[in-house]
Parts: C-alpha cells; structure tokens; sequence
C-alpha cells in the first residue's frame, strides 16, 4: 500500500532525506520522479547550484525535473526573496507536471519543497490540497513525499507519516556561508 511521507519544518535535511529515500528506492527496482520547486537555475548555472542533480541525472530509473525561476545570485551571493509573476507560474507548472506523472507511474514522487509554496504565498494550501486529493482520488497509485517548511493541520491530517527536522542549531546562524556539496 503506497503512502504519503511529509518531511518538514525549519531544520536541515528534508530534501537530504528525500533525496536519500530515492536512493533506497531506485535500489530496489523502483521508478522515481523528483519534482523540484522553487530551486531553479539559469542555463549552465545547475550544477554550480544544485550539486546533486548531475548524479541524480545520470541514475537509471530517476527523473528529474526543476520548476522554478533562479533566486540565488552565485556571484553576488545574494538570494532574491520577493515573488515573480514567473515563479507563481513555474509553481504551477510543477502542480500540472506532478498531476501528470501520477498517470505515468513512478513508483516513488518526490515534491521537494511543494509545502514551502504556500509559506512563500506562491501557491494556496488549496492547490496542494487539491492535488493531494487527485492523488487518493487516483487510489495512491505511488508513494509520495511531501518537503517543505510548513505541515498545515488539513494535510497533516490525511498523510500517513510526517518527520519533522527541527533546527537546534545551525553554523549559518554564526555567519557561515552554504558550502558546496554541503548544503548545495
């Protein structure tokens, strides 16, 4: 029986432990898609920014796909907060991407960061819901996992298991910057 995972809150590893259960997954003989939102990149910027994604690339049985506009600056180290028209759009092509791929069928469908949409005011706990109901709707046909910052009472009510990483301590909040094949 497939199930819904939700990995979240303000501390690091929810897309590390996503990333990890693909991992295990593909390893089994399963088919994985890994929707990214929010993380995209100029052309040529990818792996300089995300550098598990030419691995990730390279893994038989994975897909992999980014719906987002580029927030992070490499050269001026700066990250963009505000929203763009494009970013509410590239959020929405990722809800009709995933939409699409319950149809055709990886065993394994990772919506890393999805829940951080609503907390960034890029998508409506409705549109997630929505797919989440299209999802049982469609008799759970893969498993699911869920990242991002926030679990909403209406979504942690119909997942099945929810990991919450807390932040206890962090070296960013001493000044130390994202270091490479770390953090990004």
């Amino acid at each position: 029986m497939n199930r819904i995972q939700v990995y979240t809150g303000d501390g690091k590893g929810k897309t590390t432990a996503a990333l990890g259960l693909a991992i295990r997954h593909l390893g089994a003989g399963g088919r994985v898609c890994i929707i990214h939102f929010d993380k995209g990149a100029e052309p040529g910027l990818e792996d300089k920014l995300y550098s598990e994604r030419a691995i990730l690339r390279s893994l038989p049985g994975l897909e992999l796909f980014s719906c987002g506009m580029q927030r992070f600056d490499p050269d001026q180290g700066t990250f963009r907060f505000e929203n763009r028209s494009e970013d509410r759009q590239e959020a929405l092509r990722g809800l009709v991407l995933a939409e699409t791929k319950l149809v055709q069928g990886p065993s394994l469908l990772i919506l890393d960061e999805v829940l951080s949409l609503v907390m960034t005011k890029l998508v409506k706990t409705q549109e997630v819901m929505a797919f989440v109901k299209k999802y049982a709707d469609k008799g759970k046909p893969c498993e699911l996992v869920l990242t991002g910052h926030a679990a909403w009472p209406e979504l942690a009510a119909c997942v099945d298991l929810i990991t919450d990483m807390r932040k206890r301590k962090h070296y960013f909040d001493e000044g130390e910057g994202a270091r490479k094949g770390i953090e990004f």
